[in-house]
């Protein structure tokens, strides 16, 4: 589906990622955990083409998106949610939304898919984004992406500021997409959200990627978790929400 094969990127001279390599499975749900300024991010926005590696390959199937600027890439069905969902806060509801069309020119079909999944937008389609909550605002953030019909979606700290029944929102729909054959690669800093919905976990230190597992192997032991993220995994009461 997604191979990332020893990528390097920069933000003018400072290096970020070094030689960072990934192959990510059709419709699974890859999580990447580290600590602050590990690289997390710069993964996404270089598969995205916003960070352009200098040197090395991000192949999705046989199309070499390191090659295709941002929004060809979203042409090629990659949707971005990125950290802060970086909206148009002056822009409507239906605005923000139609920019996501623009990348592949989709169906009003799919408006209404992305509608919904999130009807509390519908009601909103006229109103400013900018005066939207923070869990609506990630809501629009999303379903733009999701405008690209995505066969590859990228999610940035989509639960960061997020109330535990918004979160659970967000991740059921992750699930959701799941079931329709989506790969996901998600940044997250709460681990137990993680543990719920992904199906790998990748570490990501100091700009690579040292070591992928199984997030099953990871729900009862804090070894790892410790090691690459410094926090360590309470695990969640029955029927608790993820926070």
């Amino acid at each position: 589906m997604l191979l990332i094969n020893r990528i390097n990127s920069f933000y003018d001279d400072v290096q970020v990622l070094r030689d960072l390599s990934l192959d990510v499975h059709e419709g699974e749900v890859l999580c990447l955990l580290g600590r602050n300024g590990a690289g997390k991010t710069t993964t996404l926005k270089s598969i995205m083409g916003i960070v352009p590696p200098r040197s090395g390959e991000i192949m999705l199937d046989d199309t070499a998106l390191h090659l295709l600027p941002p929004h060809e890439i979203a042409g090629q069905r990659v949707g971005y949610v990125p950290q802060g969902r970086r909206l148009f806060p002056q822009l409507t509801v239906a605005e923000n939304l139609k920019i996501g069309d623009y990348a592949r020119h989709t169906a009003d079909s799919q408006r209404e898919r992305v509608l919904s999944l999130f009807p509390v937008l519908k009601a909103r389609l006229k109103q400013k984004a900018g005066t939207l909550s923070g869990g609506e605002q990630q809501m629009l953030a999303t379903g733009r992406a999701l405008s690209v019909d995505p066969v590859l979606l990228l999610m940035d700290e989509p639960t960061e500021g997020l109330q535990p029944s918004m979160i659970q929102l967000i991740r059921d729909v992750i699930i959701g997409l799941k079931k329709e054959g989506v790969t996901t690669i998600v940044v997250e800093q709460r681990v137990d959200a993680v543990l719920q919905i992904a199906d790998r976990v990748a570490f990501v230190e100091n700009g690579t990627v040292p070591m992928v597992v199984n997030a099953s192997e990871l729900a009862d032991s804090d070894a790892l978790i410790n090691r690459y993220v410094g926090v360590s995994h309470q695990p969640l009461a029955h029927g608790d929400p993820p926070s």
